[in-house]
């Protein structure tokens, strides 16, 4: 009888264990759930990064998670670039800077002066463009817009692109396959913000990039052509950068741009 009741106690010490370490596994699976859906639904665009360095082996986590996004019939027709080197990126970012209106290309944001009225010409053109002065239709996706009620579009603070974050991660795909070189950026994308970086996703720069010099320069695979951009590094804190901290574009509601049939 006592060794009946010893293997019985056994049993029921196994039964509990097990059912703790299963309790611990689900609430360690809620706990990534609730990290991988903030990053999907409230992580912002990084627009100021530190000059800290990626850590080692973090590079290669981001860019595997581009090599596993999905595809269309797992054709995987992608091909990434990661650079470093100071000296690239700012080769890069001097193709990109040719992209800009004169005003941009020293840095700083703002549109070029408007035209002075007849008879003023030489005199100073004032200080900033009117309210709702917009960027030119032709200019890059990625060049802000002046917010509504601004006073001024030249007062907006600069906002990151290639040389600004220590990893550049160019993506090129073959032609057709733009969305699924979209789905292994955001896949990147969202692999660093769970590792603790700031990206940002940029396709203004294939407009200056998709040609044979640059092409040759990143190893991109023939047949391919550039699709976008990811930059990526240690977002700055109002501590870093008085400019870092600044309010979110407003997201449309989800009922604007949902709708549900059934």
């Amino acid at each position: 009888m006592k060794r009946k009741s010893l293997i019985i106690g056994a049993v029921l010490v196994f039964v509990l264990s097990l059912a703790a370490c299963t309790d611990n596994t689900n609430t360690d699976k809620a706990a990534k759930y609730d990290d991988a859906a903030k990053v999907l639904t409230e992580v912002k665009t990084t627009q100021f990064f530190t000059d800290e360095k990626i850590a080692d082996g973090d590079a290669e986590k981001i860019l595997s998670a581009g090599v596993n996004a999905p595809s269309a019939m797992n054709t995987q027709p992608w091909h990434f670039t990661a650079v470093t080197d100071e000296e690239t990126q700012k080769k890069l970012a001097d193709a990109m800077s040719s992209m800009k209106p004169p005003a941009m290309k020293d840095g700083k944001p703002g549109m070029p002066p408007p035209a002075m009225p007849e008879g003023m010409e030489g005199k100073q053109p004032p200080a900033e463009l009117p309210e709702g002065n917009q960027p030119p239709a032709n200019a890059p996706k990625d060049m802000p817009k002046q917010p509504e009620g601004g006073a001024g579009f030249s007062k907006m603070p600069n906002k990151a692109g290639i040389g600004d974050a220590p990893l550049t991660i160019v993506v090129s795909c073959k032609e057709g396959s733009e969305l699924d070189a979209g789905l292994a950026v955001q896949n990147m994308s969202a692999e660093a913000q769970l590792l603790g970086y700031g990206t940002k996703i940029m396709t203004a720069p294939t407009m200056a990039l998709n040609n044979d010099e640059y092409k040759e320069m990143l190893s991109i695979p023939e047949g391919q052509k550039i699709a976008a951009v990811l930059i990526v590094g240690k977002p700055a804190t109002e501590k870093d950068n008085p400019d870092a901290v600044s309010s979110a574009t407003t997201r449309n509601a989800y009922n604007d741009m949902v709708t549900v049939i059934g």
